[in-house]
């Protein structure tokens, strides 16, 4: 099965920000209900072989591009301190997966969610000059890959209110 909506990756796109966006589209409640149906449980922040493959069947993607668009943690040698990252190595511990942030600004010019927020030491958009969004402004709630959309935190609020909430540089 290939879900209906699956327009391409955007250059540039976070592997779960796609997913979390081609789950929107389809109108899951979330991403894990979507990941569900290629029977993963989580979010998939780091290249697994067979799940990863079960999930670009589900996405009408190939395994090498899916895998393209994940951190590969490589090597099982290197596999405790190097990932892939626009085709660099880096440690993996300049990354942060697990909690995401946004630009909302970014979000709604663009209509994705950027790789580049998923490192550590970005912190700040350079074309909105704004702290990035971390937490959700309503309840306080730090972002999940878990949430219902892009710009939809679990709580259900609006969306509208993650533009009002920007902290400018």
């Amino acid at each position: 099965m290939i879900l209906p909506g699956t327009p391409p990756p955007i250059k540039g796109e976070s592997l779960n920000g796609y997913l979390l966006r081609l789950s929107e589209l389809n109108g899951y409640a979330n991403l894990p209900q979507l990941l569900k149906i290629a029977g993963y449980k989580g979010a998939p922040y780091w290249y697994k072989p067979g799940i990863g493959d079960r999930i670009a069947s589900l996405i009408g993607m190939s395994s090498d591009e899916f895998k393209a668009m994940s951190y590969d943690r490589g090597s099982k040698a290197s596999s405790r301190t190097k990932a892939q990252i626009f085709g660099h190595d880096v440690s993996y511990t300049m990354l942060d997966v697990t909690n995401p942030k946004i630009c909302p600004a970014c979000v709604v010019d663009n209509g994705y969610i950027k790789s580049e927020w998923d490192l550590t030491s970005f912190i700040a958009c350079p074309d909105h000059r704004t702290i990035l969004l971390s937490r959700c402004p309503h309840c306080e709630r730090k972002l999940s890959w878990r949430r219902p959309g892009l710009l939809t935190c679990a709580c259900q609020r609006p969306s509208g209110r993650f533009l009002n909430q920007v902290n400018r540089l």
